[in-house]
């Protein structure tokens, strides 16, 4: 169709380019709140796709993609810039490190919380993108790296094929001790974290309120 051609909206092709140029010149995309409007729900839906779509035994690329979308998910409270992935720790490395905002907590009462409880600077991940649940060794391994790097007492452990029963329990354990929170979330969980995110940090908060609600709900 010829630029001069009007669309069925009934703007041109050539004065939309003509606007859009003008608000680059402008600076209007350079603003951080209209950049979140425009890019913000696309890009999440982007990585979940890809996400879903991502080979079971591709550890690598699983785990930046949990990292992408657990940054935007979780970008209100953590620092992305700043997020890692393999961090040194003893007894092998952490996968995915993201650190808190802690100046942003007090309008979050949960994360405010969680963080004074379990003395969180930052949020370790650890990503099992395999055929078999996550196991009892793998909540330990996890449980591990919270004292040998000094990081926290809290983590997330994303598991593709969900969780055996141990590790379950152990996590559960962990939670109604009080001293440190793994919060566990399969596959499809991610999904439904991401999911509630788009109507804001809040809601993903209850989200993750909830899975702390179950493991200390468990026998």
């Amino acid at each position: 169709m010829p630029c001069w051609v009007k669309s069925t909206s009934g703007k041109t092709r050539r004065g939309r380019i003509k606007n859009a140029r003008a608000r680059i010149e402008a600076g209007y995309y350079d603003a951080p709140v209209v950049l979140d409007a425009i890019l913000s729900p696309r890009r999440l839906d982007r990585i979940l796709a890809e996400l879903n779509l991502c080979k079971i035994g591709d550890g690598n690329d699983y785990r930046d993609l949990v990292t992408e979308s657990l940054s935007k998910i979780l970008g209100d409270v953590v620092d992305s810039a700043l997020s890692r992935t393999e961090i040194p720790a003893t007894g092998g490395r952490a996968d995915i490190e993201l650190p808190l905002r802690t100046e942003a907590l007090d309008r979050f009462p949960l994360w405010d919380r969680w963080a004074k409880k379990y003395e969180i600077h930052s949020i370790l991940i650890e990503v099992k993108n395999e055929k078999t649940p996550a196991t009892f060794r793998d909540v330990n391994q996890l449980a591990g790296y919270f004292s040998s790097t000094k990081l926290s007492q809290f983590g997330i452990l994303v598991a593709r094929s969900g969780f055996s029963r141990n590790a379950y329990e152990s996590m559960a354990s962990k939670a109604r001790d009080g001293d440190s929170l793994i919060i566990p979330l399969r596959h499809n969980e991610l999904r439904e974290l991401g999911r509630a995110s788009r109507n804001g940090l809040k809601e993903s908060m209850e989200y993750l309120r909830r899975r702390e609600t179950l493991l200390l709900q468990r026998l």
